[in-house]
């Protein structure tokens, strides 16, 4: 019989978050390369050690990140794939129901100026057979052995992505891995959040507002009728969010009417043009939002007005609020 004499155990792996000390570069066409093979990409199996080959979840960035002056990031719902926004418009329209209008709208023309990261909300959990990221709904869909079998179980250590084990945890990495990593440095960020994934960009961006408060310069939200999550405490993140941020939500009205809602969200409230699914409120209320944005990038000091009423109606079908430039 053999033991292992204490001291002589294998050290645990550690991985730096910078990718040059990991061994590699983002080469002229904006792919991740080894330093000393160029020729050859990012190494995922380095081990056969599962926690030295880590799990890890995709996300997306366009080609120009490094150069871009302006950064979109889109944040999903935490139940979507990666890049869905809709799974009941993509059978009609593919492109309508995933981010791929959305992103061909930002980046449109000639102006390179903009770069787009989309985040992975929904994609949390180790597959190992399939060794790929999906989503609690996919994995509850997975082939079992019987029709009558339950999921298979989920365990905490070979089925959660470290730095990924829930969303809040992937939004943050993506603001204090990926962006320093990736994105300009002195770009500015405007951020499309869905449904919950916006509860989560503002409960992460007040909790660490100071850090991010000269460089995240919008948001958008689009969700239902009511915000679901807590209501906004901090003080200058307040500020910002009523001044900065705009709520897309159902509603029968075109697309870009001023409804009231202000107290409730805090901040601007404008009809999504979807009477029914919330899901639906982006894909119809994209060109809006990137013209909300574009609006605050082009203009110094933009700011929206605070909700002013126009009739003492509480109905959200009546125009509520007045937009100004601060220049």
């Amino acid at each position: 019989m053999f033991r292992r004499l204490e001291g002589t155990e294998p050290k645990d792996p550690k991985f730096p978050a910078d990718l040059r000390e990991l061994g590699y570069f983002i080469n002229q066409n904006y792919q991740v390369r080894q330093i000393k093979d160029p020729q050859k990409g990012f190494h995922f199996f380095i081990s056969k050690n599962e926690r030295k080959s880590q799990p890890h979840v995709p996300i997306w960035m366009s080609a120009n990140t490094k150069k871009a002056k302006r950064l979109i990031l889109c944040v999903g719902e935490t139940h979507q794939d990666i890049g869905i926004l809709a799974w009941r418009l993509i059978e009609n329209n593919i492109s309508h129901g995933s981010i791929i209008d959305f992103v061909k709208e930002a980046q449109g023309g000639e102006d390179d100026d903009t770069a787009i990261l989309v985040a992975n909300m929904g994609q949390l959990l180790w597959y190992r057979g399939g060794k790929r990221a999906v989503t609690l709904q996919t994995w509850n869909a997975l082939p079992r052995i019987k029709g009558t079998d339950p999921p298979m179980w989920i365990d905490d250590i070979k089925n959660r992505i470290p730095g990924n084990k829930n969303p809040a945890q992937h939004l943050r990495s993506i603001f204090e891995q990926i962006i320093p990593s990736f994105i300009r440095e002195d770009a500015k960020i405007q951020i499309a959040g869905i449904g919950d994934g916006a509860v989560e960009v503002a409960a992460y961006l007040e909790s660490t507002w100071e850090k991010w408060a000269q460089r995240v310069s919008a948001i958008a939200v689009a969700t239902g009728s009511v915000w679901p999550g807590n209501k906004i405490r901090d003080k200058d993140f307040k500020s910002f969010w009523s001044q900065r941020a705009r709520a897309y939500v159902v509603s029968d009205e075109p697309v870009g009417s001023p409804l009231t809602g202000h107290e409730e969200f805090g901040c601007n409230v404008y009809s999504g043009g979807e009477s029914a699914h919330s899901e639906c409120v982006m894909p119809n209320a994209f060109n809006s939002i990137l013209q909300f944005f574009k609006l605050v990038n082009e203009v110094p000091g933009y700011r929206e007005l605070e909700a002013l009423p126009l009739s003492d109606t509480t109905n959200t079908a009546k125009p509520a609020f007045s937009v100004t430039r601060n220049d």
